[in-house]
């Protein structure tokens, strides 16, 4: 039924996830594996629907083990350089609604660029920090900036797990009180690809509407 075929799926994808948080090899080897299942799906098309069922989840296993080396990768560079003694200079845009809690707020801030007092990094970075700091000024969702301070990893409570709380979101850093420089289109040393610029520009207007309302 479609029912056990989708509940297939899952479970295949699941365990994807499940096997990419243990192995650990080059992306180049996962690319390669997924060779087999697409030629035999390309084999038995219209012959053997079973063989292209089998085939078909072993696709959604390796996307799993997929997700799970793309997130590793692209949320290790920052969490070099957390609890440090020294500060680093973070450049990007704010990349959720602000929470204001008491006498200060709080956002995710969307990394693409890091520097250290003599050196900038010169990857195009695409990270997560929770950022709290004073409440006022305001910021608002898509506000390019740049924060300057320490860099810290997120600790546990008593009885409630922060880390994975966060992690959820794919946050592993956070940065309490940094110094906030706004930045203008001529500051700006980053560059959005397409499909991110429409994604910030939508949201601000939704952001905007959702405000006003």
């Amino acid at each position: 039924s479609k029912a056990q075929v989708f509940f297939i799926l899952l479970v295949s994808f699941i365990g994807g996830v499940a096997a990419g948080s243990w192995l650990a090899f080059s992306q180049t080897v996962l690319y390669l594996l997924f060779i087999p299942p697409v030629l035999v799906i390309a084999l038995a098309w219209r012959k053997n629907w079973r063989i292209i069922f089998i085939a078909f989840t072993a696709i959604i296993f390796l996307v799993g083990i997929l997700r799970t080396f793309d997130a590793r990768l692209s949320t290790s560079f920052v969490k070099k350089f957390a609890d440090g003694n020294f500060a680093v200079t973070v450049s990007g845009y704010v990349d959720s609604e602000i929470k204001q809690k008491g006498q200060s707020q709080q956002f995710v801030f969307r990394v693409k660029k890091l520097s250290l007092p003599d050196f900038t990094i010169p990857e195009e970075l695409n990270e997560k920090v929770l950022v709290s700091t004073e409440s006022f000024p305001l910021y608002r969702y898509g506000d390019q900036l740049a924060l300057t301070g320490r860099i810290s990893l997120p600790k546990n409570f008593e009885d409630f797990d922060y880390i994975s709380y966060l992690a959820k979101d794919q946050i592993f850093t956070i940065m309490n009180k940094p110094e906030i420089l706004r930045l203008n289109l001529n500051e700006v040393r980053f560059n959005l690809n397409i499909w991110e610029k429409a994604r910030v520009g939508l949201f601000e207007k939704i952001f905007s509407f959702k405000n006003k309302f």
